[in-house]
């Protein structure tokens, strides 16, 4: 889900769905009370539907939204997975989120990858935030969006950014597959140092981490596809001592 405004939900669906049920309020209930006006399908895919909220959501809150009987084309009803987060997105300040993960030399044929996580209580939208390195003038550049379309990440998420979701979860345990977002091409990290910026909309710098190849752990004999990973998201992003080889029993 994400929010058009503060009174007007947009609900994602993985498949079209019959618009008849879909078009249902009651088929739809949002925590702390929030009573849905109307659903509105979108054509010609009715994958999307706008729910138009009797209560303006709240800032720094995160809702949840149920959706119960609806079908899809076929008649199949909704199951299980029928829950999700719901709010409103603000811009992204200063260490609201944070760079706690980087894979700067992967194994051959693997990728870069860089994890951030949400340290605020603000929900924040990838759809406004930039991963960018800077030249050997200082200046940022190569900036990439984090998504393309509208996506949430809610307090004390964590988002995977990488290249090639299907090389990164053969590399590494991933617990969650629908938390990584695919760049087509990322900034340039190289092997021995570089710098990993997060921007947001404005272009202000919301985290930065200038890093080296001698952070990793000493003790590992070759450190090509071991992460360095951040150990307290509070404590500075240039402290090396906040930074470390991520654990062997983790998959590095």
């Amino acid at each position: 889900t994400y929010s058009l405004d503060s009174v007007t939900l947009v609900a994602l669906f993985d498949e079209p769905l019959d618009s008849t049920s879909a078009a249902v309020a009651s088929n739809y209930a949002l925590s702390n009370n929030i009573t849905i006006a109307s659903a509105l399908p979108q054509a010609p895919l009715f994958n999307s539907i706008v729910l138009k909220l009797a209560t303006a959501l709240q800032k720094a809150t995160t809702y949840s939204l149920t959706v119960n009987n609806v079908t899809d084309c076929k008649g199949n009803k909704i199951g299980v997975y029928n829950k999700a987060e719901a709010g409103v997105a603000e811009e992204a300040l200063q260490n609201d989120i944070v760079i706690n993960e980087i894979l700067f030399n992967p194994r051959p044929n693997a990728f870069d990858y860089v994890e951030v996580y949400n340290r605020s209580n603000n929900i924040l939208d990838a759809n406004k935030l930039y991963i960018a390195n800077r030249n050997s003038s200082g200046v940022i550049s190569s900036i990439k969006k984090l998504g393309e379309v509208p996506y949430y990440i809610f307090p004390e998420d964590y988002i995977v950014v990488t290249e090639d979701a299907s090389s990164l979860q053969h590399e590494y345990m991933v617990q969650n597959p629908q938390n990584i977002l695919v760049v087509s091409s990322l900034p340039s990290f190289p092997d021995d140092k570089g710098i990993v910026v997060i921007t947001n909309s404005q272009g202000n710098v919301v985290d930065e981490v200038s890093y080296s190849e001698k952070w990793d752990f000493g003790l590992i004999n070759d450190d090509e596809g071991a992460a360095l990973e951040r150990i307290d998201p509070n404590d500075s992003s240039q402290k090396q001592t906040n930074w470390h080889s991520a654990a062997s029993t983790a998959g590095y």
